[in-house]
């Protein structure tokens, strides 16, 4: 019995160290004495890095502590002395942005050297270590990778010595579908991923000298009847939070003030403000409709201002365009596989690859057939209505490449078992879900023009009455998922612009039929 007793203790025992929690790791972080401020918060980003991915215990000191821990020397010879005592003359030649990540060892010790040619370029260094690490930045915010990764500070030698030198973002340009409504909270959490992105520029996208909003003297109501309204949280106009309810004078000047706070915000993170001289490249992406802007296949070497309505799916081309800006034989298919596949497997990137390939060629028929139709206009929605001839073919193909690229995000969705990662490709799926509805109203706006145009008033009554819900299924689903202002802000004005003036025609003409 004595021993049967010790065996069971023996068996509880074993159970106890098998199930026991794996030891934190501890990883001190070197910075030099005299480290400037954006270097101190870089290693504070780092400090965050380690812990949420190892739960790592991380301290930031100015002097190699003893032990045997592997550590990190952080920022550059010039500024950590630490780090110039160890690499000596081996620190390699960096531009002011050139940035790297290099595994090395100090005696028995392993350390990482995670520096660059500036302050800002060692802070892009401590987010090049993260992507290294399978983490992936979106405008929206990271995604850990699918499988974690080992917690090692050895195998590192990379170097990374961007060809574009600006890389810059148009801020607060003040349309509703932009940043106009986006208050200093949002703008910080933009550039704080742009920043991860390595963007070193923004502009504004509203004179300086003469700030103004589209909206100052257009309101979107967004209230009663408006479709997928919960993502207002009670509002009852669509505003920029930082001037809501200010009019007049105060209302300009709330809006320097705005932009003298974002100024700082991006000065906080090594970013230059302004224009971007010539030969930088303006690129201008516009509309509602999804699009994965795959086409430019070369990021401008001359530098690049991206100045976009509803960026929520742009953050593929985002990437492209920032990891291909120190890697010209980047293409935008590769970054995208590269920036997919960590946070969701194999099977499931092949899946929204395609879905991303439907939606570039919808967005590419668009473009050929009609430019303007990405720019919402009351004058646009009237042409529709007042036009008698049939839908163009486009218009279907369009819609069935949408279909398509919604189902295979839906795919994705179930092919991935990476939770973290769905909200992702639900975005992109409700997206193409809205657009498939929205080409289903212009059809059915320019049925009822031609029912019109042969006195066929009941079948045009009918068939702006379908537009009408279509238009309505379209903005909830763009309701499930609309994640920022310029979501919510594309909500508002296609319900001023389309849903409103079809549900007051449809109105206008059952009276005339009454009175018939």
């Amino acid at each position: 019995m004595r021993c049967l007793i010790l065996a069971l203790a023996g068996l509880w025992l074993t159970a106890m160290t098998v199930t026991a929690a794996p030891v934190a790791p501890t990883i001190p972080i070197v910075i030099g004495p005299d480290a400037p401020k954006l270097e101190r918060f870089a290693a504070e980003e780092l400090a965050g890095q380690f812990q949420r991915l190892f739960q790592a215990r991380t301290t930031i000191t100015e002097t190699v502590p003893a032990g045997s821990d592997p550590f990190v020397l952080l920022g550059s010879p010039r500024t950590n002395p630490a780090l110039a005592k160890i690499v000596g003359a081996d620190w390699p030649k960096l531009s002011d942005q050139g940035h790297l990540l290099k595994s090395t060892t100090r005696g028995d010790r392993v350390a990482l050297i995670v520096g660059g040619g500036s302050p800002v370029a060692t802070l892009w260094a401590v987010y090049e270590l993260d992507h290294q690490f399978g983490v992936r930045s979106f405008l929206h915010g990271d995604v850990l990778p699918e499988k974690p990764p080992a917690c090692t500070l050895t195998g590192f030698d990379v170097t990374l010595e961007p060809r574009t030198r600006i890389r810059g973002w148009q801020v607060l340009d003040g349309s509703p579908l932009g940043f106009g409504g986006w208050g200093l909270d949002e703008h910080k959490q933009l550039l704080r991923q742009l920043a991860k992105q390595k963007f070193n520029r923004i502009t504004f996208g509203v004179d300086p000298e003469q700030p103004q909003l589209a909206f100052d003297s257009t309101s979107f109501p967004v209230t009663g009847d408006t479709p997928g309204r919960k993502v207002f949280q009670g509002a009852k106009l669509f505003d920029n939070p930082a001037l809501a309810g200010k009019t007049g004078d105060a209302r300009t000047q709330a809006l320097r003030e705005l932009m003298a706070e974002i100024r700082t915000a991006a000065q906080a993170l090594g970013m230059e403000v302004g224009a971007a001289g010539a030969g930088v490249e303006t690129i201008t992406v516009r509309g509602f409709l999804p699009r994965i802007p795959a086409g430019k296949a070369e990021v401008p070497a001359a530098g690049f201002i991206l100045a976009a309505e509803v960026p929520g799916d742009l953050s593929p081309w985002v990437d492209f365009l920032a990891r291909g800006s120190c890697d010209p034989q980047l293409t935008p298919t590769a970054a995208q596989e590269q920036l997919l596949t960590p946070i969701l497997g194999t099977a499931s990137t092949e899946r929204v690859l395609l879905g991303f390939q439907k939606i570039d060629a919808a967005a590419r028929l668009i473009a050929q057939h009609d430019p303007q139709f990405f720019q919402l206009s009351p004058a646009f929605v009237a042409q529709q209505m007042q036009s008698a001839a049939a839908p163009p073919a486009w218009w279907k193909q369009a819609s069935q490449l949408y279909t398509e690229g919604m189902n295979e995000m839906y795919r994705g969705i179930r092919g991935t078992f990476h939770n973290p990662a769905r909200p992702t490709l639900l975005y992109y799926a409700k997206q193409c879900e809205c657009a498939v509805h929205y080409f289903a109203a212009l059809e059915a706006i320019r049925l009822a023009g031609v029912a019109r145009a042969h006195g066929q008033n009941p079948e045009a009554v009918l068939q702006l009455g379908k537009a009408t819900e279509s238009v309505y299924n379209a903005l909830t689903a763009y309701g499930d998922v609309a994640r920022d202002p310029s979501d919510r802000g594309a909500i508002a004005v296609l319900a001023a612009m389309v849903y409103r003036p079809l549900k007051a025609e449809v109105k206008a003409l059952r009276k005339a039929g009454r009175k018939e």
